[in-house]
């Protein structure tokens, strides 16, 4: 169903908003996960824009970011919002254009690596994240948009997953005083309705990751508003399509707004923290110089789920609702 990753090890972030100077945004950065080092030589920069969503196609002949938003700020007058209806890709420059603009909507590699679906967001023609979209699309680097399944229900700020070799999950997110802790299963073209959140998250991120000892696989969503937790379920292998219930775990910090991918063995969902924020956009300054530029890497051992400290970013990487994935080793070189 996905892209095959084996073996890759940079892993590119690209876009997103730095917690610096809020509105501003931040170049592409590619880092080396097994040396643990930033320095690489970093793609084309990657439109200035938060709130966009992307990967590798076609084995890397493409590295697409799509949708996203700007905030320019102009002095004595409101900021400029610029919504993004269009794909670009940082080794060609070409421009793809998406069926509507997509703002916090969430995608996954599909065909072998040579499609990307793209799901939900919101744009401010559709009235802004209080009513988020419910159409989907499928784009190509060849052939451009193919409007793709209606979404059970309108979604921005959730985070879609593998589920199985013909399944995906779409774990529900929405605006923070609506949450909806609904879960869906896509196969075969159908909506299934999956177990209910035991809490209500948005702004999450999630993946299929396996265990590293006795093989289990599981799905897990990481991001809470304030609480450190995060939630999984074990992947059934038997008739059942789907589990009864999420497991409730303790998570290394509570991560809102930020970003993640699935390592290339399949073994860790890596996640860039992203940032304390909360609805209002306030934040806790005790917070503010540390966690918020930092790696993590979670994985299962026996079912035991362990938190690792991967890496430490250097100013000015903090960054919220960016792009992450990982790219061939060889769109770029590093220095140990």
């Amino acid at each position: 169903m996905d892209l095959d990753v084996v073996g890759w090890t940079k892993l590119l972030l690209a876009g997103g908003e730095t917690l610096e100077t809020t509105g501003s945004t931040v170049p592409s950065k590619v880092l080396d996960l097994n040396a643990h080092t930033n320095n690489c030589d970093d793609l084309p920069k990657a439109p200035p824009f938060y709130g966009a969503t992307g990967a590798v196609l076609d084995n890397g002949s493409g590295v697409l970011i799509c949708g996203g938003q700007n905030v320019t700020a102009i002095p004595d007058n409101p900021p400029l919002t610029t919504d993004s209806g269009t794909c670009q890709d940082l080794l060609t420059g070409d421009t793809l254009s998406m069926s509507v603009e997509r703002v916090m909507a969430a995608s996954i590699v599909l065909n072998s690596g040579s499609m990307l679906w793209i799901t939900g967001g919101y744009n401010q023609a559709s009235g802004g994240p209080s009513n988020p979209l419910d159409s989907s699309e499928f784009v190509t680097l060849s052939g451009g948009s193919i409007t793709g399944p209606t979404l059970p229900s309108g979604m921005e700020s959730h985070c879609m997953a593998k589920y199985n070799d013909s399944a995906v999950i779409v774990m529900s997110g929405g605006p923070v005083p609506s949450l909806t802790p609904s879960i869906y299963l896509l196969d075969s073209g159908s909506w299934i309705n999956g177990p209910v959140l035991t809490k209500s998250q948005s702004g999450s991120v999630c993946g299929h990751i396996t265990d590293t000892v006795d093989g289990t696989e599981r799905v897990v969503i990481v991001g809470s508003k304030e609480d450190e937790i995060f939630q999984h379920f074990v992947v059934p292998t038997g008739s059942d399509p789907m589990p009864a219930t999420f497991e409730l775990d303790s998570a290394q910090m509570a991560f809102r707004q930020a970003t993640s991918v699935v390592s290339g063995d399949g073994t860790a969902l890596i996640v860039l923290a992203g940032t304390f924020y909360d609805y209002d956009y306030s934040y806790y300054p005790s917070f503010y110089q540390g966690d918020l530029k930092r790696l993590f890497k979670l994985t299962f051992a026996s079912g035991s789920h362990t938190w690792q400290n991967m890496l430490q970013l250097i100013t000015p990487d903090r960054r919220k609702h960016a792009v992450a994935m990982l790219i061939p080793d060889s769109l770029t070189t590093c220095d140990f």
